[in-house]
């Protein structure tokens, strides 16, 4: 919990069973909890810079494990290593439509051995795109919010790449976390 902001993580998994009775034990609670942790602290969108709302993000999380939308590995993750699923820069948008993409269009890459691998097929590596303008330039994506399908239709360098290929996980309940180096962008 990042500044001491275990209050705010209390109250929202407070919020959540008093919303859901079903968080009070088993995969909701650790869910519950996982979001508890990680939405004690702003978690941003990527793409639209707003706020994840963490309860809604709960209800969402907990609707799809109920409807078995994940890889299996979720099912089985400790509270810790699932809030780095539920910790995704992606909106919930955008989670239902990378599973939808690889359901229609990539249906190869749809298991837990693969997920991570269709990065490579999606996103192409690029620092300019179409019109000659470079990535640094903010006109690069058209002034469009920079989420997986503009990523996926435009392309990316390293950390778009290294982002779209963590959300593709976190879509599909695999933990993941991208990580800066120095000199790349």
């Amino acid at each position: 919990v990042d500044d001491d902001l275990y209050n705010e993580a209390i109250y929202i998994i407070a919020e959540i069973m008093r919303q859901d009775p079903a968080a009070k034990s088993g995969l909701k609670l650790d869910l519950a909890v996982a979001i508890g942790l990680t939405f004690s602290s702003e978690v941003p969108s990527l793409a639209y810079k707003t706020a994840i709302d963490g309860i809604a993000r709960y209800h969402n999380f907990s609707r799809w494990a109920d409807e078995g939308l994940f890889m299996e590995p979720f099912y089985t993750l400790n509270t810790w290593l699932m809030r780095y699923v539920v910790g995704s820069w992606a909106t919930d948008e955008e989670m239902v439509w990378a599973r939808d993409i690889i359901k229609t269009e990539y249906p190869d890459y749809n298991n837990p051995d693969k997920i991570d691998s269709v990065t490579y097929k999606m996103v192409k590596y690029t620092s300019v795109n179409d019109e000659g303008v470079r990535i640094s330039d903010k006109n690069f994506y058209h002034g469009l919010p920079v989420t997986l399908a503009v990523l996926h239709k435009y392309g990316a360098v390293c950390g778009g790449i290294s982002k779209f290929g963590v959300a593709m996980g976190q879509s599909f309940g695999i933990p993941g976390l991208p990580v800066g180096q120095p000199g790349h962008c």
